[in-house]
C-alpha cells in the first residue's frame, strides 16, 4: 500500500499536484491485514497481460 502511495505522490508532484500525507487509523475488528493480487487466473482464462508499469499508467491517466 505504501508503495502505491509513494508512486502516486511522485507522479502527482511531477505534474504540480500536492497530495496529502496518508493518515493511518487503528485496525478495525475483522479488517483484512494484508492482501495480495494474483493475476494468474486472469492471464490463464482471459489471456490478460499487463502492458506497462504502474507509474506509466498513472502518467497517462493524469495527462487526460
Amino acid at each position: 500500500m505504501l508503495d502505491l502511495i509513494e508512486v502516486l505522490r511522485e507522479v502527482g508532484e511531477r505534474r504540480g499536484l500536492k497530495l496529502p500525507e496518508p493518515a493511518f487509523e487503528p485496525e478495525r475488528l475483522g479488517e483484512v491485514r494484508r492482501s495480495c493480487l494474483d493475476v494468474s487466473r486472469a492471464r490463464r482464462e482471459l489471456g490478460w497481460n499487463a502492458r506497462g508499469m504502474l507509474q506509466e499508467g498513472l502518467e497517462r491517466i493524469l495527462a487526460g
